[in-house]
């Protein structure tokens, strides 16, 4: 009688803990569900879709802000894609979109530190290059349960937790394409755009960034994507120089990314030679200028991606990036 009734006790209380982990406990698929969920509520973000594949969905939620066109991605798709994000919780922020820059298959990705869900994202919801994307990524499809990077993640972009969920934003700009659907008025971002965006937004930053000159490249053709390097002469030089392909220019200079990280400098009294033909396609012109560069001119200039590093970029220099050199003329030889 005594074991009939110690029986009846373990199958009561396995059934009423069984019942208490079915009502408490969530899987990680609900988990994220609901943070995301709450997430919309709280930041009032309307006009999201479900990611869905084969009629179920992924966790992902995703907003086009601007839509792409031409052939569809695929994970042997070669693209540029520059990106920012944070944590749900706000407890880390990447919005250094100067510094994340990618130029990579869709396949790789991950090798390149996203998470999969956006690799995911670019496949089954962008879909198209010349396109921006917001995307809610779910912790599972992000960095999972033990989170990335190292110290503590109670310290504010230090690292991220486990099981959290990322808010991203994503531009894939098609490369050096003018394309646009005049059926569906669509006009999509390419990487001039996207360049001229960069250096217009970066001159607006600052008022001490006012006063540059635009000037359309020597490269551009008929009909084909437009170029613009911008340049300031801060201080006047002297004297009258034709400068060419073939001069040589000894100069004091600084490179500088546009979040202000130095990537080359080179400030020795005397400077440096630089040979004219060997310079980055924007510097080179912007030197050329008539009756610009003279002895101990001082001039800025603001160089677009596919006239500086291109696409691949450099040592210390992320892939189709926007540079500003600074230059101090010390001399002019032919």
């Amino acid at each position: 009688m005594k074991q009939t009734i110690f029986t009846l006790l373990v199958i009561s209380t396995f059934g009423f803990m069984s019942c208490r982990k079915d009502q408490l406990q969530q899987t990680i698929k609900q988990y994220d569900s609901v943070q995301i969920k709450n997430y919309m509520v709280a930041n009032n973000l309307t006009g999201f879709l479900k990611d869905t594949v084969g009629g179920d969905t992924t966790g992902i939620y995703y907003k086009i802000i601007t839509q792409g066109n031409g052939a569809a991605l695929k994970y042997s798709s070669l693209i540029p894609v520059a990106y920012s994000f944070q944590t749900l919780d706000g407890t880390y922020t990447n919005t250094d979109t100067i510094k994340n820059h990618i130029y990579d298959y869709v396949g790789h990705i991950q090798l390149d530190g996203l998470p999969v869900g956006i690799q995911n994202a670019i496949i089954n919801d962008l879909k198209y290059a010349g396109g921006t994307i917001r995307v809610l990524v779910p912790s599972r499809l992000a960095y999972g349960h033990n989170g990335t990077g190292s110290g503590s993640s109670k310290i504010t972009n230090n690292r991220i937790a486990g099981n959290e969920s990322l808010d991203f934003y994503l531009s894939v700009p098609q490369i050096q394409s003018t394309a646009y659907d005049p059926i569906n008025n669509i006009r999509t971002l390419s990487t001039s755009d996207y360049d001229d965006l960069s250096i217009t937004k970066y001159m607006s930053d600052s008022t001490t960034l006012a006063g540059y000159t635009k000037v359309e490249s020597k490269l551009d053709v008929a009909g084909g994507p437009k170029n613009y390097y911008y340049y300031k002469v801060i201080s006047p030089g002297t004297g009258s120089y034709t400068i060419t392909d073939y001069s040589t220019v000894t100069v004091n200079y600084t490179g500088l990314l546009f979040n202000g990280t130095t990537f080359d400098s080179y400030t020795t009294s005397g400077g440096t030679p630089l040979f004219l033909g060997s310079l980055t396609q924007g510097v080179k012109e912007a030197f050329e200028l008539p009756n610009i560069i003279k002895l101990n001119t001082k001039i800025s200039i603001l160089v677009p991606s596919y006239l500086a590093y291109k696409l691949s970029g450099s040592t210390g220099i992320p892939a189709f990036s926007c540079l500003r050199f600074d230059f101090y003329i010390d001399a002019i030889t032919q």
